[in-house]
């Protein structure tokens, strides 16, 4: 049996993962590689419907080891975020992506549907931001406040976005369109 390397190995694994969202997308989240850089990432988290996040539109960055999927993603929002989980530079506190990472999860886009759901749910024993952790505990209206003042920022920004870049596509969106167009034609030329 003939062995595969590493970045071999989780370079089809990361091509299959983007087919596989071509073919079946998941509501809510979307991500891609960044011009032809498959291990360097551009994401997007929607705020969860009948949530203080509704409406929100959070972009991130996922930075893949070449030894993936042994080792987890480094991922982080670029969007401001309030959370008692997310650390002030964007670095999200959670298990998934560090004590418990497994690569039976290396799945970008289940770990981004992850971080989803924390975002209304978040892990309150270790928060990331103290701040944000008591004012959830203690006054929750005001948490709620403010995190839809944050999600009516990034909503904004991200329309303004859309209206003038990609042809009102998302970014990422048409990142993988991108990527795939330029595979396509690598691949019919061989």
């Amino acid at each position: 049996m003939e062995k595969i390397d590493t970045p071999v190995r989780s370079r089809k694994l990361l091509l299959n993962v983007i087919k596989r969202q071509e073919m079946d997308p998941k509501p809510g989240i979307d991500g891609g590689p960044r011009g032809d850089d498959l291990y360097l990432w551009d994401c997007t988290i929607i705020g969860p419907p009948g949530t203080p996040w509704e409406g929100g539109n959070f972009q991130l960055t996922m930075v893949i080891p070449h030894d993936y999927p042994f080792r987890p993603p480094d991922v982080r929002f670029k969007s401001r975020v309030f959370h008692p989980n997310i650390y002030p530079d964007g670095r999200i506190c959670a298990s998934i992506l560090d004590l418990e990472w497994s690569p039976a999860l290396a799945q970008p886009l289940l770990m981004l549907l992850s971080i989803q759901s924390i975002l209304d749910s978040p892990i309150l024993e270790a928060p990331a931001n103290q701040e944000a952790a008591n004012l959830y505990m203690k006054y929750r209206k005001q948490y709620n406040r403010k995190v839809r003042a944050i999600c009516a920022a990034t909503h904004s920004t991200t329309e303004d976005q859309l209206s003038s870049e990609n042809g009102g596509m998302h970014p990422s969106c048409s990142a993988i369109r991108r990527f795939f167009m330029r595979c396509l034609g690598c691949c019919e030329s061989g």
